[in-house]
């Protein structure tokens, strides 16, 4: 068992205590916590300095926010941030226990959901469309609202791009496990589970464990693209007689995703779209380990300098699931969050 206490670098600059403003929600159950102020205004003229600027003076607010004893399990977390790009409503970038995010499909729902619901940004029936300035590009969202709820949120991803098909990974048993690598937001390895002998509905420990291996395997690749790889997205071929493709991901340092993961199912759309089998129009949804479903919807798929890039829409649903306060205490040995831990981190 592993543990680690978040470092404190400059903790409250020398404050007795921080209160940041939080609304908390969730979709596929994995938690996001929105954070919507309470922090000093970033200087940056983009959400992707915005989010560096963060990186390098306030990290101790992100490890109080998604470890524990205010966190934990995969909690992550959206920051909420004046926009640089006149095209955007507002700025998201996205945190959880491994580090920051260029794109986050569960917290982009979740997100929306949680502004629209707790009046933060208006909400217009039966729609509201909003631009999202992120890390990694505009980000255009839908939501569709009944009775002042928020039923459905679709965003049009970044455009996405398959890497690698059919890379065979060594593994230091001298073994080697086939993934195809696609970036849809996040880098993905994508690994048929079945060709493991494990079922993604039924073998979560053990994909665990082969997840945190193909994690550290790829970690000391010599190629760099396999080593900006940070999660795993197990699937067992899907059966044209079945609605839903199960999945499970791991995200670096070995934790289970909760949702059914929008950039990974764009990673995973992306690779088939190269592969060729997918196309413009097609739908692929997944389930999350939970039961939940994200429908993924081949937009556009475009030809750029020989690079295919592929444009797909995310369909999901958040729930807003608390409002409130989070005070971080300088007194506080724990302050800045802990990770306890079943598997050491990757090297």
């Amino acid at each position: 068992m592993h543990y680690s206490n978040a470092e404190s670098h400059g903790i409250l600059d020398g404050r007795d205590r921080i209160t940041l403003d939080v609304l908390d929600s969730h979709s596929g159950g994995n938690p996001t916590r929105v954070l919507i102020g309470g922090i000093p205004k970033l200087a940056g003229n983009n959400v992707a300095n915005a989010q560096a600027e963060f990186r390098e003076r306030f990290d101790y607010i992100r490890t109080a926010l998604v470890l524990e004893p205010r966190g934990g399990a995969l909690t992550s977390a959206a920051v909420l941030v004046e926009p640089g790009d006149k095209r955007a409503d507002i700025g998201l970038f996205y945190m959880e226990a491994h580090g920051y995010l260029d794109m986050c499909g569960s917290d982009t729902i979740a997100a929306v959901t949680a502004l629209l619901e707790a009046g933060v940004v208006h909400m217009s029936e039966p729609l509201t469309e909003l631009v999202i300035e992120t890390p990694a590009g505009l980000v255009e969202a839908t939501a569709s609202i009944r009775g002042a709820r928020v039923k459905s949120v679709t965003f049009t991803n970044v455009p996405a791009r398959s890497i690698a098909l059919d890379q065979k990974i060594p593994l230091s048993d001298g073994s080697a496990v086939a993934a195809d690598i696609a970036w849809g937001g996040n880098h993905f390895a994508l690994v048929d589970a079945t060709n493991l002998g494990l079922d993604v509905r039924g073998d979560l420990p053990a994909l665990k464990v082969a997840g945190v291996t193909l994690l550290r395997a790829l970690a000391k690749s010599e190629d760099p693209a396999l080593r900006r790889v940070d999660h795993v997205l197990f699937y067992n071929q899907h059966r044209m007689s079945e609605v839903a493709c199960p999945i499970v991901v791991i995200v670096t340092p070995g934790i289970i995703d909760r949702s059914p993961c929008g950039t990974g199912t764009t990673a995973r759309i992306a690779s088939l779209v190269a592969s060729g089998h997918m196309s413009s129009g097609d739908v692929l949804i997944h389930e999350g380990p939970l039961g939940e479903r994200f429908t993924g919807t081949v937009h556009r798929v475009d030809h750029i300098g020989g690079n295919l890039q592929t444009t797909v829409k995310i369909s999901g649903r958040g729930y807003l699931t608390g409002t409130g306060q989070v005070h971080i205490y300088g007194d506080d040995p724990l302050g800045s969050g802990f990770s306890i831990t079943e598997l050491p981190p990757l090297e």
